[in-house]
């Protein structure tokens, strides 16, 4: 169990630069099923969760190389439909090897996928898009099994956006014969660079209004090379993190326009900032003022800084509002905030009130899930004293060198095995 030991009270100064998305390279991972032909990936993120689908690659019969931050996926030796038991249910996004393997094959072998304890995430809108497509899904004790004759065309409406839900619908469309329509399709940039490399792939897919994708299906999909877009959660996360130390930082590879309401809710709450193209400047502050969080699918506020955001409401002045709309249990990580003297009232699941200014001391606090570990390295940084945090290796999955990085801005962090 990995930790860190974090000495809190220096203000971030410097600059950094923002990997690729993980979230659109695990996803390009599974697409190379799609073709014989080699994918080059470019501007890849050395996280455990971009390893952990590269495994689930190799045990199909997949072959890649790594090379500081390109990827070349080759995919002419996969025979296997079946994915590992061991690495599925670890990993949320290997459920998106579905619609590439019954794509490829006419059939897939899947268990239910796991990832961060952040409440129940079903498969069921999954299933119901690949019956749609006139697949026949049969349930046993501890997998699922999913088969189709002859992958045709069709119209896919989804009850609600999901995000690997909407990518496995186009990751099999490809391929499929016929024209295929996505309706009520995620719109995440992520989603949106995935289409990039599908179409350099040789796939035909059209985006019209109102969250509606148009497939022509084609016979075959072809080599290509493509740039993986950076990490837009990654890059606010930093902006808040400095905000949160009243710092100064230069973030380079930050995309405004995919990050237009947290930069929003920054000027909001009173955080003073300048981009200029892709940097992002951070600069002290005076005050902070409190505001409220409502989660929601692209283009509404990312769940994935919920959680960091809390941080600033920790520090302005009156009462804020957290409302997760998307995940059941995403708010856990408050209670190892009130450790360290948030005043904090947890209302349910998905509610919470922070009342501030909080005046935050170290202690010894645990990581939850991904985004919860970067939160309380951000709230130790923040803390008078010494914290330890346990569980770091959570981090990894979605930030590279997340605690180097830091200590680069000035941070006081030593790593702990």
């Amino acid at each position: 169990m990995a930790q860190y030991k974090i000495v809190g009270g220096n203000p971030l100064i410097g600059e950094v630069k923002v990997e690729g998305a993980k979230n659109a390279v695990l996803k390009m991972i599974a697409a190379a099923v799609l073709t014989e032909e080699e994918i080059v990936l470019q501007n890849v993120p050395r996280v455990s969760d971009v390893q952990s689908m590269l495994k689930i690659f190799q045990d199909l019969g997949g072959e890649y190389k790594e090379k500081d931050s390109t990827l070349i996926l080759n995919g002419a030796k996969i025979h296997s439909y079946k994915l590992n038991e061991e690495i599925t249910k670890k990993l949320r996004a290997s459920i998106v090897f579905a619609g590439p393997l019954l794509a490829r094959f006419g059939k897939v072998q899947m268990f239910h996928p796991g990832g961060c304890s952040i409440g129940p995430r079903p498969i069921d809108y999954h299933l119901k898009a690949f019956t749609q497509f006139g697949a026949k899904v049969k349930k046993y004790d501890k997998y699922y099994e999913i088969s189709i004759d002859k992958p045709r065309g069709a119209t896919i409406y989804f009850d609600d956006v999901t995000v690997t839900g909407t990518e496995n619908a186009l990751l099999f469309s490809v391929l499929a014969q016929g024209e295929s329509s996505i309706r009520l399709a995620a719109l995440e940039p992520e989603v949106q660079d995935l289409i990039l490399l599908l179409n350099k792939m040789g796939a035909k897919i059209q985006f019209h209004s109102f969250g509606r994708y148009e497939v022509k299906g084609v016979r075959k999909l072809h080599s290509a090379t493509h740039n993986i877009l950076p990490d837009r959660i990654v890059g606010a996360t930093f902006a808040i993190i400095c905000a949160a130390t009243n710092g100064h930082i230069q973030i380079k590879g930050f995309v405004p326009e995919h990050n237009d309401l947290f930069l929003f809710k920054l000027k909001e709450i009173g955080v003073t900032y300048q981009i200029n193209k892709d940097i992002l400047e951070i600069f002290p502050h005076r005050s902070l003022k409190p505001t409220k969080i409502v989660t929601r699918v692209f283009p509404g506020f990312p769940t994935d800084l919920q959680a960091p955001f809390s941080l600033l409401l920790l520090q302005a002045e009156g009462k804020s509002r957290i409302f997760e709309t998307i995940f059941d249990s995403r708010l856990k990580y408050l209670l190892e905030l009130k450790k360290m003297g948030g005043n904090i009232e947890i209302i349910d699941n998905h509610n919470a009130y922070i009342y501030g200014p909080s005046k935050l001391k170290g202690c010894e606090i645990r990581s939850l899930d991904l985004r919860a570990g970067a939160t309380l390295v951000g709230a130790a940084l923040m803390a008078e004293g010494e914290s330890i945090i346990y569980n770091t290796e959570l981090i990894n999955r979605g930030y590279e060198n997340f605690a180097q990085k830091l200590i680069s801005l000035g941070a006081n962090i030593k790593e702990l095995s």
